[in-house]
């Protein structure tokens, strides 16, 4: 099994979205993919497709459903094996998406390389920075 190094950013806005990926591709040459759930490394394939189960019952528009639980830019450095989730939390009174996400995310984080599910890749290793007043970090390995 492959292993990845993850980082999730998490972004007041849009705005701040796409500029994490500009300064990305420019600087460090990671690239924007389009991956289905299942081509995600374990244990994101996983969270991302339970996500989508647990809000689908939710009549959420598409725009506000994309902001609580999908990442807004996937960016991939396949020659580093390293993985860049981009999130919009949806502005600074919203600290509770990035929040829930990771209370959800860091349990499945332990168990990924022991239960990877179908997929062919595995976290290793997760940081996470909240670009919203810098309110959190943590870095994690396995």
């Amino acid at each position: 099994m492959e292993n990845i190094k993850a980082l999730m950013i998490f972004c007041e806005g849009p705005h701040d979205v796409a500029f994490c990926r500009f300064v990305f591709r420019r600087c460090l040459g990671i690239d924007k993919v389009g991956w289905k759930f299942s081509e995600y490394p374990s244990p994101l394939n996983q969270l991302f497709r339970s996500s989508m189960e647990k809000h689908a019952h939710k009549d959420l528009s598409l725009d506000m459903a994309h902001k609580f639980f999908l990442p807004d830019r996937t960016l991939y450095s396949e020659e580093h094996n390293y993985l860049v989730l981009l999130f919009n939390a949806g502005g600074k009174s919203r600290m509770d998406n990035p929040r829930n996400f990771l209370s959800d995310f860091l349990p499945l984080l332990e168990m990924s390389r022991v239960f990877p599910g179908d997929a062919e890749k595995a976290v290793s290793e997760a940081s996470c920075y909240s670009a919203i007043e810098r309110t959190f970090a943590f870095s994690r390995g396995f």
